[in-house]
């Protein structure tokens, strides 16, 4: 029996290595069609507030309205219809610390280099610093990004006998984050199918074997990750210290935050004298870009208009603006790296993020940057008209003056105060969550008055008021929404849990100038508030 065991294992690795294989397709398929969804939503934001404005001039058409009512109807189908294929066929696995090169031991696990794709006389290295590999990411969009990566090298060298390709993960050449480096030795590519090679359905090979979105999905991937992917030549390669390879790819985690001092590439400055306030918007879909300059022009905006991220800085460093409007997903400098400056550069000026690829993890971020909104496109005009002036009117910023918000004495004081010390109204029912955020506070110098519910802290309140409030998005409603707007008060920071999507936005709708995140403990408990303090208290000594 033992014979029979042994002699049949080979053939049972091979099975299950095909399975995993079949696995992987399955799953490029999936992430395709997802990438393709996504593409539809930039045209469908552009060609649905195109819709709703042309509705606004139809006065007494009838029959124009009509037309164009059932074009909307239609446009709202095409929308539910992306968001059902996307959920259904990229579901995510959440965003959280993993080891890179591990992910790369297991891919490679799985596409065991053998067989008649490969010569037996191709070798291949994998170069792993484990002391610089942790990164924040989903896993099974890492695993995808990878696999394509590995399996675009692996065909390159196919047909040599002296096929070489390598693997290696390090800390990144310039700046802080880990590089991926996959490269091989196989025939170059020259620069004009360089220039084409991340476009979707780009391919040089045959129909029947190449979609042309293997590389797609990587940059889609990496994009949704803050990471940059680059193609590189030899030079390029020789200058990483890689030799005897003609060509590569290198994904850095996170992207660089390098800034241009390049000329725009694009750039409009609108046709609007007469407005006061000037916004800065910023898309790489053209569409979109101009129809939003459009839209907030009759909305009494001076708009400048930037087709990428480098673009947005060099204006964002030249003058003040009122306003930002940011696409997440942008390539280069990302959005979200976009808000980042600006939100250092203008404290108090708000900024709303706009999507088609969100997730929790960009929303989070946002919501740690203090953004005013985070929208989903499609975009719809009624709803961004609406979030351009909530976040743009003084009422929100000063809402009715609440109920005075301590107790007389703060239930735990700090024996020294920190730079960030602040009194903070801590709201949390979970006693271990509770006492853990209080004992990193209480490091950095806080004064505390922590509650378990939210009418324990109601009822509690005397006349000295705190400057900063923390509590989960249900505890920030209703009056414990008055919190953040009190005289005196910093504002108020987020507690969450991987609640979804949903919830972070609606943590940025209530006000929230800050998140904390699960999993907690005390170091990043105590650097997450130190950001968030003095994020805010740069926002206070601007208005004042």
């Amino acid at each position: 029996m033992a014979k029979y065991e042994k002699a049949q294992e080979p053939f049972c690795v091979e099975i299950e290595e095909d399975k995993l294989m079949q696995v992987a397709k399955l799953a490029e398929v999936g992430m395709s069609v997802a990438a393709v969804a996504h593409e539809v939503r930039q045209p469908l934001s552009a060609l649905k507030i195109s819709l709703q404005m042309m509705r606004e001039n139809a006065w007494d058409n009838e029959d124009l309205k009509k037309s164009l009512d059932d074009a909307l109807q239609q446009s709202g189908r095409i929308e539910k219809l992306i968001e059902r294929t996307r959920n259904f066929l990229m579901p995510s696995t959440g965003k959280k610390k993993i080891d890179l090169g591990e992910v790369v031991e297991g891919v490679m696990t799985v596409m065991e280099w053998h067989g008649n794709t490969v010569s037996k006389r191709s070798k291949m290295d994998v170069k792993i610093n484990h002391g610089c590999s942790l990164i924040t990411a989903d896993q099974a969009m890492i695993e995808q990004l990878v696999s394509n990566l590995v399996i675009n090298s692996r065909e390159a060298v196919a047909s040599s006998d002296r096929g070489r390709v390598l693997v290696v993960v390090d800390k990144a050449a310039e700046g802080r984050g880990v590089d991926l480096i996959v490269a091989d030795n196989g025939e170059g590519i020259d620069s004009e199918i360089a220039q084409k090679m991340f476009e979707p359905f780009f391919t040089t090979k045959s129909a029947s074997n190449g979609t042309g979105l293997g590389l797609y999905i990587v940059k889609r991937v990496a994009e949704d990750h803050g990471a940059a992917v680059q193609y590189l030549d030899r030079p390029q390669l020789q200058g990483l210290n890689i030799d005897n390879m003609t060509k590569g790819f290198k994904v850095t985690f996170p992207a660089s935050t390098s800034r241009t001092t390049t000329p725009p590439s694009y750039k409009r400055i609108s046709s609007n004298p007469g407005a006061k306030k000037r916004a800065l918007v910023v898309d790489d879909e053209n569409s979109v870009l101009q129809i939003l300059g459009k839209v907030l022009e009759q909305m009494e905006f001076k708009c400048v208009l930037c087709a990428t991220g480098e673009d947005a800085l060099v204006e964002l460093e030249a003058g003040p603006f009122e306003l930002l409007v940011t696409d997440k997903n942008l390539p280069g400098i990302s959005g979200i790296e976009v808000a980042q400056v600006a939100r250092n550069l203008y404290p108090v000026m708000p900024i709303l993020v706009i999507t088609g690829f969100a997730s929790e993890e960009s929303a989070l971020e946002a919501l740690s940057l203090g953004v005013a909104d985070y929208v989903l496109k499609p975009l719809d005009l009624n709803d961004f008209r609406n979030s351009v002036d909530k976040i743009m009117a003084k009422e929100v910023r000063k809402k009715e003056m609440p109920i005075a918000m301590a107790p007389p004495q703060p239930t735990r004081v700090p024996a020294e105060r920190d730079d960030v010390a602040v009194n903070v109204l801590l709201i949390e029912g979970n006693d271990g969550i509770r006492d853990l955020i209080s004992d990193a506070l209480l490091g950095l110098g806080c004064e505390v008055a922590a509650y378990t519910n939210l009418e324990e802290a109601l009822a509690s309140i005397g006349s000295y008021p705190f400057e900063v409030v923390i509590a989960r998005p249900e505890d920030l409603k209703s009056q414990g929404f008055r919190f953040t707007h009190s005289p005196g008060v910093l504002g108020a920071i987020a507690l969450m849990e991987r609640g979804g999507l949903d919830k972070t936005i609606e943590a940025i709708h209530l006000g929230a100038r800050g998140v904390l995140a699960a999993p907690y403990d005390e170091a990043s408990v105590a650097f997450d508030f130190r950001h968030s303090v003095t994020q805010m208290r740069k926002e206070k000594k601007q208005h004042s």
